[in-house]
């Protein structure tokens, strides 16, 4: 999606591509975007959110404003957008490190495998044992997840 749809910029021989705009986004059509691989139900999702960030009816702006619980909140009343998706955008786009995204299995594997002895844990225990980290959480599961894969050697 960045290198067909992004902006490109040359830098000592070097292409580095831009994520693509809402403006540009909200041009496409759904088959555009499933040809770099969205599914049907994803494009739409993301070509619909794109024209409301462009109409304004989703002003990024002033959600930068708002508590973290508040903005995944009001991301969760945008169409297509569940708890994953909302917690994720926070912690890349926000850069707000408190933010756990439990619902995710592999992280959860993760997490038990170095704080449960492996046994399976449920979202809301990720969620009691990221308490520990504080206002790092999503950067204590990033260590997690590298100290993981080192442990696999790739």
């Amino acid at each position: 999606m960045i290198k067909i749809f992004g902006d490109a910029l040359e830098l000592n021989n070097m292409i580095y591509y831009a994520f693509p705009t809402p403006k540009t986004l909200s041009k496409l059509e759904r088959d555009d975007l499933r040809c770099v691989g969205l599914s049907f139900r994803k494009a739409e999702y993301v070509i619909d959110l794109s024209k409301n960030i462009m109409d304004d009816a989703v002003d990024l702006d002033e959600l930068k404003t708002r508590g973290t619980q508040e903005i995944i909140d009001a991301l969760l009343n945008i169409r297509g957008i569940g708890v994953w998706t909302a917690e994720l955008a926070v912690i890349r786009g926000l850069h707000r490190l408190v933010v756990v995204p439990a619902d995710d299995i592999g992280l959860r594997r993760i997490v038990s495998h170095y704080y449960n002895d492996g046994k399976p844990i449920s979202p809301n225990e990720l969620r009691e044992i990221a308490k520990i980290w504080g206002k790092w959480g999503s950067l204590a599961i990033f260590y997690l997840v590298v100290a993981d894969l080192m442990s696999l050697n790739i």
